[in-house]
């Protein structure tokens, strides 16, 4: 059934506090943070196991030390900050064919992979850009958006979606992905927010391309064949950031809305972290967080009032696991993710923040 999106937002009042990491949780996340902050290279970069994924995972933990409330100029991590800027700004392609990559296609575990790190470096250097007041820097970060944004639009499959390299590097292969398709769909969201132009075309046929690969059940699904969804079953982590993307989409009209939630609370909230990835829950305390206390009752009104999910309860039940799972330095390893500490440590802190997306940016 189609809903008015703008309506249910308005419906939307969560009975908690925004702005705030509940009290259980702020020594968990400031050892964490204290934890991210020590093991980045001193030339601004993090990396996973074996210098994996040093673009994205610099972007991720970026993210992370950015919510607490530091910028590049204030706060107790604004040098970190500072030097995660500068070293994503210098990751520029030397081939001509990679103009506006955040990214080093040379680095053997990034040639084939290296719309990930795009996107989240994106999404990064988009959350950053509205907290700069040098102006040369502002520039440098303006550029980097506005060449990046239209890296992805020439890099969009036929299909509508994206895959692990840009369509350039395909052939006439003809291939999208949907954890890289949300990914870029993140980024692309944080640019436009920040002023940076994109095509309305781009993000109508990424969303369809999510819309095509649904299945009935409301999972979205890991790849679209010629003929459909390539796997009807549907995966968690990808329906979770559908379900994100399509709340917080200016499109008034969402059908998918109501599916997906429904997906998702069947499949990752019942059992937090067991269910599914810390992956799964990065995504999926995005779209809770936003829909507070009421919002799930409002688009599932027929769940029983006792198994309703509400952001108070789902937080409670995720994050105390969490805490339960943090090492003693600070960092969290994981049970569904590779590549080492870095990652789940920064998707956690990030999750664990989640209530910081309505403070005001600043040291506090």
């Amino acid at each position: 059934m189609f809903r008015s999106l703008a309506v249910l937002l308005l419906c939307f009042a969560p009975m908690i506090a925004r702005g705030e990491i509940p009290e259980p949780y702020r020594a968990t996340v400031a050892k964490g943070l204290a934890w991210l902050a020590q093991v980045q290279h001193p030339d601004g970069h993090w990396e996973g196991t074996g210098g994996t994924y040093p673009v994205a995972l610099t972007a991720l933990a970026g993210m992370a030390l950015r919510l607490e409330g530091s910028t590049v100029h204030e706060g107790a991590y604004s040098k970190n900050l500072r030097r995660a800027v500068d070293w994503l700004l210098d990751r520029t392609p030397r081939q001509p064919r990679y103009d506006g990559l955040i990214g080093d296609p040379e680095n053997p575990t990034e040639t084939g992979r290296y719309m990930f790190g795009h996107a989240l470096a994106l999404e990064f250097l988009a959350l950053v850009y509205g907290d700069v007041a040098d102006v040369e820097l502002r520039k440098r970060i303006q550029d980097r958006l506005q060449r990046g944004v239209k890296f992805i639009e020439a890099a969009q499959t036929a299909q509508g979606g994206w895959y692990y390299v840009s369509s350039v590097d395909m052939g006439d292969r003809d291939a999208s992905e949907g954890v890289v398709t949300v990914f870029v769909l993140a980024g692309l969201r944080e640019a436009r927010n920040a002023g940076i132009a994109v095509k309305r075309e781009t993000l109508k046929k990424g969303f369809e391309y999510l819309q095509k690969s649904t299945a009935p059940n409301g999972g979205v699904n890991y790849t679209l064949g010629a003929n459909g969804p390539a796997d009807e079953g549907g995966r968690p982590v990808i329906t979770a950031a559908a379900l994100f993307l399509r709340l917080e989409s200016s499109n008034p009209r969402e059908p998918l809305v109501d599916k997906h939630l429904q997906f998702c609370w069947e499949r990752i909230a019942a059992e937090p972290i067991v269910k599914t990835s810390e992956l799964g829950h990065y995504f999926f305390a995005k779209p809770m967080w936003r829909l507070g206390d009421d919002g799930f009752a409002k688009i599932l009104p027929d769940v029983p009032a006792k198994e309703r999910l509400t952001w108070t309860r789902y937080r409670a039940a995720l994050f105390d696991q969490l805490k339960r799972s943090q090492q003693k330095d600070g960092s969290w390893t994981s049970r569904g993710l590779g590549l080492g500490p870095v990652l789940v440590s920064s998707i956690n802190l990030i999750t664990l923040q989640q209530d910081l997306r309505g403070a005001p940016l600043g040291p506090r």
